[in-house]
């Protein structure tokens, strides 16, 4: 009977995994590619302030980077603005954990009448990203804070937080996202996925005079 050499079964091992990789093994949000890409998105405050509708908010207008941190080109829709939901945790390691003290999830209201992306390649409504390119955009949440009236609602105390928002990346059918996906290969991976920021500090102020919300 041949003996086999520990070294050969190691180098076979190796072959097999990259021919795993090369075929498709990686999946990321759901979608499968010859190697892993990556979209990050991070957030940075542009404005906030204080108003009030009933109750009282923190409305943070935020500039939302998205970045190709791959090596495979995306395809980003450049209306990738809605917020879907958020979370607020005391430190960076209580998000990394999960440990949440707020999550709230928004209620999606699609526009009535959307455009047309049925296309045979990627048109002007979207970004290509090449690795290691950005694209931004803007949006804004509003966060609950508790009302001077009534110290012992639920809502978030004066202190400091992380927040983390969940960006839908895709407003019509995923039928139509899965087939673009096929037909625009060749000019990148079309992101469809919703998608969540990196942590980003913010505050909630003690001495505030909130306006009326518009």
């Amino acid at each position: 009977m041949m003996k086999i050499s520990t070294s050969f079964i190691t180098i076979l091992t190796m072959i097999c995994m990259l021919l795993w990789q090369s075929l498709g093994g990686a999946t990321v949000n759901g979608q499968r590619l010859a190697n892993k890409p990556a979209l990050q998105l991070s957030t940075s405050i542009v404005e906030e302030k204080y108003c009030r509708d009933g109750g009282e908010s923190l409305r943070i207008h935020l500039r939302l980077r998205y970045q190709n941190a791959g090596t495979h080109k995306l395809i980003l829709y450049k209306g990738s603005s809605l917020v879907s939901r958020y979370f607020v945790s005391r430190t960076v390691k209580a998000a990394t954990r999960k440990h949440y003290v707020e999550v709230v999830r928004n209620e999606i209201v699609f526009p009535p009448e959307q455009e047309s992306l049925d296309s045979a390649s990627p048109g002007e409504a979207f970004a290509i990203l090449e690795s290691g390119k950005s694209f931004v955009a803007e949006t804004e949440v509003d966060i609950p804070v508790r009302d001077k009236s009534d110290p012992h609602s639920g809502f978030l105390p004066p202190g400091r937080y992380v927040l983390e928002i969940v960006v839908s990346t895709w407003l019509q059918s995923p039928d139509l996202a899965k087939a673009l996906e096929s037909r625009w290969r060749k000019s990148g991976l079309l992101w469809y996925r919703p998608i969540t920021s990196l942590p980003m500090p913010f505050a909630v102020h003690r001495e505030r005079n909130p306006s009326r919300c518009e």
